[in-house]
């Protein structure tokens, strides 16, 4: 379950079911590194007994990014 950002920017809180590789090949998630750990969190989480209905991926804004996650930063 992902909340993309599009979404939040227009203030709804929709969440879209989709696989970590569809994700990662629409662009929502970043690169494949990252789809794998988020997966890999997932499936801890629910290894310890959290209901997987009860969690999603949000993704973050740019104005939410951390200053080393955008290339302007570099510059």
């Amino acid at each position: 379950m992902l909340l993309p950002k599009d979404i939040q920017a227009e203030g709804k809180t929709d969440l879209i079911e989709m696989t970590v590789g569809d994700a990662v090949g629409q662009g929502t998630v970043d690169n494949q590194t990252l789809g794998y750990f988020l997966a890999r969190i997932q499936l801890f989480l629910v290894k310890i007994g959290i209901d997987p209905k009860r969690l999603r991926v949000r993704q973050h804004g740019s104005q939410e990014m951390a200053h080393y996650a955008s290339v302007s930063a570099l510059c």
